[in-house]
């Protein structure tokens, strides 16, 4: 089931499978977001917890007993209930429950409302502890956006800009299992990346220190996506791998994958955030587009 949001400069599309952006438009009609074609990724947007990235072969452990979880978790794929429904806004709750436990033995409401302001569409994610004990957790932001934006643009002339990093940037180092494997200096980073080597983006690259805002820049047409997400502890980028992938992957991330070679305990995960009983936390995420002056309808 999809809920469609709009105002007079924007349109918005959430699936109540795990509030998943499924399209945003303009008045125009021009679509940002990529639109699932299997051939490349079938998703949208997707939302992460309680986990982002691999776990290693897809497991944990915690208080000695071992659990699965699938890369990024289960938000994505779990059926959530409207809380409440507007014009402009929405909101939709996931609790913890039976199938939730044996994965994730944490008791847990995570709600997520979608809304319009002007031409920025906002998402913010909030996760509650209704347990008894500590609780370890990770939620992270995956939308995809269609690249290029117009027809008779190219991939290669998009490029992303770093305005508020204001700290020498890190490159993730990933190895072959999709886990982190240490780091590397990465200053050139915070002058932008351009889009023109696809192996940049190929297998993921994540990066620590580029800042809260990301812009996307659709070049010659002057188009432009920023992204403004708060603390996010990574930004991360990705495609899939052919040559002619047609979409980008921006992604805020507060959490990560395990690290290669570390103990596969939940106690000691790296960037996981612990909440107390009855503790809430908000994480949040603005999309903001700006279309060149005199664009048309003609790009979907």
């Amino acid at each position: 089931m999809l809920y469609q949001l709009q105002n007079d400069l924007m349109t918005a599309c959430i699936s109540r499978t795990g509030s998943e952006l499924r399209s945003l438009t303009d008045r125009t009609g021009t679509e940002y977001i990529w639109q699932g074609d299997a051939a490349y990724w079938p998703e949208h947007a997707p939302l992460l917890f309680p986990v982002c990235g691999r776990l290693p072969a897809g497991r944990y452990t915690y208080h000695g007993q071992t659990y699965c979880l699938p890369i990024h978790g289960f938000l994505s794929s779990r059926t959530m209930q409207p809380v409440q429904i507007s014009r402009e806004s929405l909101t939709l709750r996931l609790d913890a429950d039976e199938e939730t436990l044996s994965a994730y033995p944490f008791r847990f409401s995570l709600s997520v409302t979608s809304s319009l302001s002007g031409t920025s569409f906002i998402q913010s994610i909030s996760v509650t502890n209704t347990g008894s004990s500590d609780m370890p957790f990770a939620v992270g932001f995956h939308p995809g956006f269609r690249v290029p934006l117009r027809n008779g643009a190219s991939f290669e002339e998009a490029q992303l800009h770093f305005p508020l990093c204001t700290t020498a940037p890190e490159k993730m180092i990933i190895s072959p299992n999709g886990l982190f494997d240490g780091e590397t200096p990465a200053p050139d980073a915070a002058k932008g990346l351009r889009f023109t080597d696809r192996s940049l983006f190929a297998d993921s690259a994540f990066y620590r220190g580029l800042g809260d805002r990301a812009v996307l820049t659709y070049t010659p047409d002057g188009d432009t996506v920023t992204l403004d997400c708060p603390g996010a502890f990574y930004w991360g980028f990705w495609q899939a791998k052919a040559p002619d992938t047609p979409y980008l992957c921006l992604e805020p991330w507060f959490g990560s994958p395990s690290r290669e070679g570390q103990s596969p305990a939940m106690e000691t995960k790296p960037d996981m955030t612990w909440l107390a009983p009855g503790d809430s936390r908000t994480y949040t995420l603005t999309i903001t587009v700006n279309a060149s002056a005199g664009a048309g309808g003609e790009t979907h």
